[in-house]
């Protein structure tokens, strides 16, 4: 439960201050992007890397090679999601989403992985 509040707060200041104010979401020195899809960028990240993370461990590739697979995949494509932050959003607001893409899976990893055992 504490986790969750965690992540919460964390999302809650991420929207407050990349978000809302996008004071720090952009630097023109390294993209020029808009602030709207630097905003889908982000949210993106969070929503897609859970969905894509979630179905990597539920796939017969998290028992190949006793996991080894699928932590490769899962390292490659963090790696390419930094990458891109890096390359789109300002410095700060890249390693910002990564930190949270990162919350996001371990908050979502434990909560989802109590519900598939409650209702077993």
């Amino acid at each position: 439960m504490e986790a969750l509040f965690t992540w919460i707060s964390g999302i809650a200041l991420l929207v407050l201050i990349y978000y809302l104010s996008g004071a720090y979401l952009l630097d023109p020195a390294v993209s020029t992007i808009g602030r709207g899809t630097a905003t889908a960028l982000g949210i993106g990240l969070l929503v897609i890397g859970w969905i894509v993370y979630d179905w990597l461990w539920r796939s017969p590739l998290a028992d190949a090679r006793g996991g080894g697979v699928a932590t490769a995949i899962s390292l490659a494509l963090l790696a390419a999601a930094t990458i891109a932050s890096c390359r789109l959003l300002s410095g700060r607001a890249a390693y910002m989403h990564v930190g949270a893409l990162l919350g996001t899976l371990m908050v979502a990893n434990v909560g989802c992985g109590s519900c598939r055992r409650s209702r077993q």
